[in-house]
């Protein structure tokens, strides 16, 4: 399949308009290989996912994270993001994003983390103003009559597998109303807070957030790649389903957080 064709479907999925104002997806860089026939699917951008992509003759890699997104003002080795943009090109291949435009996919980030906590779906926290099926942050409950927060957390520690962040809380809180948005959306707090819910679950939730927070909304913040660790195999599966010539379609699962605990 055609590089451009391929690009084609993909935003007829998960389209540019339904991203977040100035993120920044879509081809990043292209080869002068038009030629599509393996595509390998990556949360984000490393040394290590990259060789993955090289390995397997990927001739296009897919990611979540953008691997551009200031203005680049030169492409040298001692900068990470010109260093790895120049082992793509000298590997030519082809790199392509989408990122917000997942976040806020009917089967996106969100959705498969509240999936994972088995939890029950109710309505988007933002609905997007150009897609009914579509919108930023979700709200959810418990499947079971009453969710207690200490069960709560204790499933969000299990399927992060990390410390959790969380704000004062009584054991026997109930949560009945759970917004969740993966990764840093700590600027939703409050809207999640006018939407009444009683309990948040999103990542890289500042000291100061914590204390306006605080009487307000219970915060549960497990960490930014914790919480989309479910991203790459849902890239995978959802495009999948768009293509069906002969195109072999792989996703990393190499773990690329660079922060670790003690």
């Amino acid at each position: 399949m055609k590089i451009l064709e391929l690009i084609k479907l993909l935003e007829q999925e998960f389209p540019l308009n339904s991203a977040v104002d100035c993120d920044r997806i879509g081809l990043q860089i292209q080869s002068t290989n038009p030629e599509i026939k393996k595509i390998h699917i990556l949360y984000e951008l490393n040394s290590d996912t990259i060789n993955e992509a090289i390995k397997l003759n990927s001739d296009l890699i897919i990611s979540f994270h953008p691997l551009i997104y200031s203005p680049l003002q030169s492409i040298v080795e001692s900068d990470r993001v010109g260093r790895l943009s120049s082992e793509i090109i000298r590997n030519n291949m082809s790199l392509y994003v989408i990122h917000t435009n997942f976040d806020t996919y009917k089967n996106g980030t969100n959705v498969l983390f509240a999936n994972n906590l088995d939890l029950e779906i109710e309505s988007y926290l933002l609905p997007n103003e150009k897609y009914t099926d579509r919108g930023m942050g979700i709200i959810a409950r418990g499947k079971e009559k009453e969710l207690f927060a200490e069960e709560l957390l204790q499933r969000v520690k299990k399927i992060c597998n990390s410390p959790v962040k969380i704000s004062k809380f009584d054991k026997s809180k109930k949560c009945k109303k759970i917004a969740i948005i993966c990764g840093s959306g700590s600027s939703y707090i409050s809207e999640a807070i006018e939407q009444n819910c009683d309990t948040i679950i999103t990542a890289d939730c500042s000291y100061h957030k914590f204390h306006e927070a605080e009487g307000k909304i219970m915060i549960i913040d497990p960490g930014h790649n914790e919480m989309e660790k479910f991203v790459a195999k849902g890239l995978f599966s959802a495009i999948k389903k768009l293509i069906n010539e002969n195109i072999a379609i792989t996703y990393s699962e190499i773990n690329t957080n660079p922060i670790f605990y003690l």
